[in-house]
């Protein structure tokens, strides 16, 4: 996580990543950013409204440089609006617009990246977690058929 305010546990649904990894590139056109295709961001969001379940929506940061997150970095993505840095969404979702297929994705807050360093905050410890958006999300994917 970029962003202190996303808990440990906390999902965010994705609206579109910044592209700082080298799979994208291969599939799609250069740019920016690259945002899910079709409507499972929809039907994500109003599963987990419906479920009562508190979550945020916002952007990626993919990078599939590790251990590059710098204090600099960090704060330009921060300013760029992204809440979260991962591995793959970017490349899922140029992949997908290549493919023509739609494509959505959750994550939850693990890691935490600061300026003072990195907290694990347990991350690897939220099976809970994992349980219930798995469940969640394959409600949201039964509402596509």
């Amino acid at each position: 996580m970029l962003n202190r305010e996303i808990a440990a546990g906390h999902p965010v649904i994705l609206t579109a990543a910044v592209r700082d990894e080298g799979t994208s590139y291969h599939y799609i056109p250069p740019s920016r950013e690259v945002e899910p295709r079709g409507n499972v961001t929809r039907a994500l969001i109003d599963t987990f409204t419906e479920a009562g379940l508190d979550f945020r929506v916002g952007k990626a940061w993919t990078t599939d440089a590790l251990y590059r997150e710098t204090k600099g970095k960090r704060k330009a993505r921060l300013e760029e609006g992204c809440e979260v840095v991962e591995m793959e969404a970017a490349a899922l979702f140029a992949v997908a617009q290549f493919r023509e297929v739609s494509i959505g994705q959750v994550v939850y807050g693990g890691d935490l990246v600061v300026p003072e360093g990195w907290d694990s905050r347990s991350w690897a410890n939220r099976g809970d977690d994992r349980r219930l958006l798995f469940d969640l999300s394959a409600k949201a994917a039964r509402k596509l058929f």
